[in-house]
């Protein structure tokens, strides 16, 4: 049942907003009645869009969590019809979106990679080549990410179906336990290292996370496309993105120094597994060969003479998946994750096109924008004040994919409509290009500052191998090294290849 005390506070907040807050002149009484219900629902989600936390250094966090994220949206989705602020065709326009289907079957590619057991199968590849040390260890597991990160989105099944299954096995194998002091022993830097480099190594790949597809979506609505969004990606993020994924478990290694640094017996039981697993199976390789691609068509479809829908190209593989049986409808219908993110993301998805279709993003650009031109900030300073402004609301909010989906509409249209006046007299202002690019970017790269920051955080720090502290101080000061590092290097490598124009 529903928690009363937090459903109270979301439902007083709502009312608070359209009723006590003056109404700008702008705006009409659909579109206040619109944000209004929008921020009660995103306040109200929990776990997914917990606007309403505060932790510093393991004090206990406020979240507001009536019911679970779907029930919450969908209660969401009632209000605004009943109170005709929504049609039905409004609440539930994004059901015909393309970018929900193309992250739905990226979803169930992410569920074939789980049940044929391939993603256990790079994992101990990886390991049984570099896996000789401690930090070879750390490399071989960020290697196995970044292979499997480019074609499952959802990094928590990555982290809790693949990497902490193996991360534990291999830290109890050197007695290295949780919740004692011999995690110190190897677990705590295996564990620590994965959940840092996850956020690299979902940068790297447009479909890293479903955040990226969700981001570029909604600044399409906004105006502000990404051409050939899969190149495009890429183009901006594999520099900056491998310079971190080599980077990152170094400096975890010196940050939280292993016990154990010598780890050929891991090196061995991988490759024991590996020759125990035998050859590939016929679903391993069907998935395999499926998710190439898909990937494949994904880049050159710009390039073919039959332009392919992103989603019809991934719908097309999971039908082959299902025809060839690597995959069964009883794997795909029992996969909750995926049906919970169609009703709740279809629907605050639904929300922000409506917002933006009332003029309230628009709104809210301009007030924000305004005091920003009047300081006459730099195109790159401008970028990134906002970049460091999204990056650090994130301290508040347990959900990259809610902060997406919340934030960057208006922090675009922010960065789109603020700019500077140059000393030539012309008007200079953020490439909407890029200003959604460096949105996303950001969005995978704060995902393990805190335990709460992201799922896969909380699934590694669930394993019980570091404390909350720990987590906080480390994931603070790698996050913000790896914001700086990212950006920094971005900047030159954008100029370099023609991204950024400014």
């Amino acid at each position: 049942g529903a928690k009363v005390p937090e459903a109270f506070v979301c439902i007083a907040v709502g009312l608070a907003l359209y009723y006590l807050v003056p109404r700008p002149a702008e705006l009409d009484a659909q579109a206040w009645g619109c944000a209004a219900v929008f921020v009660a629902t995103i306040l109200g989600a929990g776990r997914e869009f917990a606007a309403a936390s505060v932790e510093v250094l393991g004090l206990m966090r406020l979240i507001l969590e009536p019911l679970p994220v779907a029930p919450v949206a969908l209660a969401g989705a009632v209000v605004a019809l009943w109170t005709g602020t929504l049609s039905y065709k409004q609440q539930f326009s994004a059901f015909g979106n393309d970018t929900i289907w193309l992250i739905m079957a990226a979803f169930f590619f992410a569920k074939g990679v789980e049940v044929t057991g391939l993603g256990a199968r790079v994992a101990d590849a990886s390991i049984a080549a570099l896996g000789r040390s401690s930090l070879g260890l750390a490399y071989a597991l960020a290697l196995a990410e970044l292979v499997l990160a480019l074609c499952m989105p959802s990094t928590t099944a990555r982290a809790a179906g693949i990497f902490v299954p193996v991360i534990a096995s291999l830290a109890k194998s050197f007695d290295s336990l949780p919740h004692h002091p011999s995690s110190k022993k190897l677990g705590r830097f295996l564990f620590m290292s994965q959940a840092q480099v996850s956020g690299a190594t979902s940068a790297m790949w447009y479909l890293g996370g479903a955040q990226t597809p969700v981001g570029v979506t909604l600044a399409a609505e906004q105006g502000v496309v990404v051409p050939s969004p899969f190149t495009t990606y890429l183009k901006g993020s594999c520099v900056p993105a491998a310079v971190l994924i080599a980077l990152i478990p170094l400096a975890v290694y010196y940050l939280v120094p292993p016990e154990v640094t010598s780890t050929p017996w891991a090196q061995q039981e991988a490759r024991e597994r590996l020759k125990a697993r035998g050859r590939p199976s016929w679903r391993e390789v069907v998935t395999g060969l499926v998710m190439i691609a898909a990937v494949a068509l994904w880049c050159s479809s710009a390039y073919l003479p039959i332009k392919l829908a992103n989603a019809s190209v991934a719908l097309l593989g999971v039908v082959v998946l299902l025809a060839s049986g690597a995959i069964t409808w009883d794997d795909l219908a029992g996969h909750r994750p995926a049906w919970e993110l169609l009703v709740w993301l279809t629907i605050l998805f639904s929300m922000c096109t409506a917002l933006a279709d009332f003029g309230v993003i628009k709104w809210l650009s301009a007030a924000v924008s305004k005091p920003l031109m009047a300081k006459g900030f730099t195109t790159t300073q401008l970028f990134w004040l906002l970049i460091l402004m999204y990056y650090v609301i994130h301290y508040g909010v347990a959900s990259q994919t809610a902060h997406v989906t919340a934030l960057v509409p208006p922090f675009l249209g922010i960065m789109v409509d603020a700019g500077t006046h140059t000393g030539n007299g012309s008007f200079c202002r953020i490439d909407g290009k890029m200003a959604v690019l460096g949105l996303v970017y950001a969005t995978h790269l704060f995902g393990g500052i805190t335990h709460y920051s992201s799922a896969q955080a909380a699934a590694y720090y669930g394993a019980g191998y570091y404390s909350t502290r720990t987590n906080i101080l480390v994931g603070g000061l790698l996050g913000f090294a790896s914001l700086g590092l990212f950006m920094g290097i971005g900047m030159g490598w954008w100029r370099a290849v023609g991204l950024w124009t400014n």
